[in-house]
């Protein structure tokens, strides 16, 4: 028996839908909803990260961007969405390394690759680590304004 137009569209249009709705939607990345407040910059270092009660356990994963408010990173592993995270940030300037208690607040996976964007919001920094943040976010945009 022939099959009718439009069938395999349907089961393509079936197979996204069921997609869709299996998705958490606490857990999407930022380019689904945007709520920042902060604006955000390229920033591509590796971040310590260490997490709550093991602050002598730490292991680095690569940054995609920081604001003042948190920052994207990759990591091989998943981790869980409400999650709590002991930062450090290690700029390559003089300044001395950021310390910031943080919470993971999305999580996707990287299409075709073995990894995970995780979306971290920054805790109640200390003046200091705000402070610090503000300073490192500025050098990062002159930086990558001139480049």
């Amino acid at each position: 028996m022939p099959a009718m137009a439009g069938t395999a569209s349907h089961g393509t249009a079936s197979a996204v839908i069921a997609r869709l709705r299996s998705i958490d939607h606490r857990a999407l990345p930022p380019h689904a909803i945007q709520r920042r407040r902060h604006s955000r910059i390229v920033y591509r270092e590796p971040v310590c990260v260490s997490a709550i009660g093991e602050p002598h356990r730490c292991w680095y994963l690569l940054a995609e961007d920081l604001s003042l408010g948190g920052l994207c990173l990759l990591s091989a592993e998943p981790h869980a969405v409400g999650s709590r995270l002991l930062l450090g940030l290690e700029p390559d300037t003089a300044m001395a390394p950021i310390r910031v208690m943080a919470e993971v607040r999305w999580m996707a996976r990287v299409d075709f690759q073995e990894r995970y964007r995780i979306g971290i919001q920054f805790e109640e920094p200390s003046d200091a680590a705000r402070h610090d943040l503000r300073q490192l976010v500025h050098q990062h945009k002159r930086g990558q304004r001139t480049a």
